[in-house]
């Protein structure tokens, strides 16, 4: 599994609290303001600022997103996230302070890592403190606590005939420090490499291989295609590890063929899984070379969906069936790949409850990686097991994170629910035609 917990300080809402994850599939279920969102993007905001590489649009939504989202009336914002991979359980820790002007700057980055069930004590790794006072951050490897800052510029800047200030640069424009020194210093040949640099280039790459695949779904993007702007569709190849975006009206998709290539061959897979979910219904793409522009083909691409013999075109379907072709590509991806980490916030909406219940059952059944969602309705995480499922809600101090107690597999999870919040409903009704055994075909076939 990829995240065992999140902890986040002085965030949105949250004064400091922690959410643990005990499975594959995660739901987050709560009243409105109770934190679930926060989790989605605490986690965003740990994708983005260790992700390797970003453009001038990312790095300043950051520094947008960090202070929007640091508590009202505080200075400082921490997230703290725990990752298992490869056996080893690693702590990452970024701290964001304020200065006095209400500019944002990093003022903390830590590592450290156990073995997977050991009960040692973290060990550190690398630590960065970055004070107002400092001129360059101070960068410590290992856990003796001994600086390693000038090092980097004599041993690692001077290799790639770099200088420090083009790092300081970098780090300011919210690139994380530890991702910096570790891509500077990977690919060159250090001389008498100490056993704390050495270590450390070996862990970063072991984590930085979750770090760099995460898919965050937020509510923004979600906000592209409820607008018939643009539709997402995730990639994720040797090549590529990210969002492709279709502007999915007709005869407006014109690309370079390469990416065509790649849109055709999403569009390929989520098709078999789509005719299998919606019955009757075709996902197909129609492609077209419109011109050659210095020996570049562009392709112009339109979606349509085939349903009782009739072309539709994606854009004049309902906002559900858009958004679960958006989605498929990320769930494919967590089906697959045993790095992938997919959080989704509000994965219900706009989906059919019975419908998504029993797709989130069978996935969770099939799955290598870890989904992580928030959810309104109780109902379509009913066919998930306890540790799936995470209840939000306020405590006289803070949001609390927990789990359902002294559940079996006939409790009926909305109404244990309802009575802990002294609160009442109709019974459950379960009505939906859906190809159950060839979905769980499917899903079977996509993991060999």
């Amino acid at each position: 599994m990829g995240i065992e917990s999140v902890r986040v300080k002085n965030f949105k809402n949250l004064k400091n609290s922690t959410i643990n994850f005990r499975s594959n599939i995660s739901g987050i279920y709560g009243p409105n303001g109770t934190g679930k969102t926060a989790i989605v993007e605490a986690i965003n905001i740990i994708s983005l600022y260790f992700k390797s590489k970003k453009s001038k649009k990312s790095l300043h939504s950051l520094n947008s997103k960090i202070k929007q989202l640091m508590s009202i009336g505080q200075n400082t914002t921490e997230i703290e996230i725990v990752l298992e991979k490869n056996k080893f359980l690693y702590k990452l820790i970024v701290e964001f302070k304020k200065d006095n002007e209400g500019n944002i700057y990093t003022s903390k980055e830590e590592l450290s890592f156990k073995k997977v069930n050991s009960r040692a004590v973290y060990k550190h790794i690398a630590i960065i403190e970055n004070g107002l006072e400092e001129i360059i951050p101070k960068f410590y490897l290992g856990s003796k606590k001994e600086e390693f800052s000038n090092e980097i510029e004599k041993k690692i800047l001077a290799k790639k005939e770099l200088y420090l200030k083009n790092l300081l640069l970098e780090f300011n424009n919210f690139n994380s420090y530890i991702s910096l020194v570790f891509k500077y210093s990977k690919d060159i040949d250090l001389p008498n490499l100490s056993e704390e640099l050495s270590l450390f280039l070996l862990h970063w790459e072991n984590l930085n291989q979750l770090l760099e695949t995460i898919v965050v779904v937020t509510l923004k993007e979600q906000a592209l295609y409820n607008l018939d702007i643009l539709l997402p569709l995730q990639v994720h190849n040797e090549k590529i590890h990210g969002n492709l975006f279709v502007n999915y009206g007709e005869n407006n998709n014109v690309y370079d063929e390469k990416i065509a290539f790649q849109l055709q061959q999403i569009i390929e897979q989520i098709g078999d899984i789509f005719s299998v979910i919606i019955p009757d219904s075709k996902l197909y793409l129609e492609k077209e070379i419109v011109k050659v522009e210095n020996e570049l083909k562009k392709v112009a691409l339109n979606i349509y969906i085939k349903r009782d013999g009739k072309k539709i075109s994606i854009e004049k379907e309902s906002t559900g069936i858009v958004k679960l072709v958006s989605l498929l590509s990320a769930l494919i991806f967590y089906v697959q790949d045993e790095n992938a980490i997919v959080v989704v916030d509000e994965l219900d909406i706009h989906i059919f409850e019975y419908l998504l219940a029993t797709l989130l059952e069978k996935l969770s059944k099939h799955a290598k990686g870890q989904l992580i969602f928030t959810a309104h309705n109780l109902l379509a995480l009913e066919k998930l097991n306890k540790n799936s499922i995470i209840i939000s809600s306020k405590s006289d101090k803070d949001i609390i994170y927990t789990y359902f107690k002294n559940t079996s597999k006939t409790t009926n999870l909305r109404q244990k629910y309802l009575r802990s919040q002294n609160l009442w409903s109709e019974d459950n009704i379960e009505p939906l035609l859906l190809n159950e055994s060839a979905l769980e075909m499917y899903l079977k076939k996509l993991v060999k």
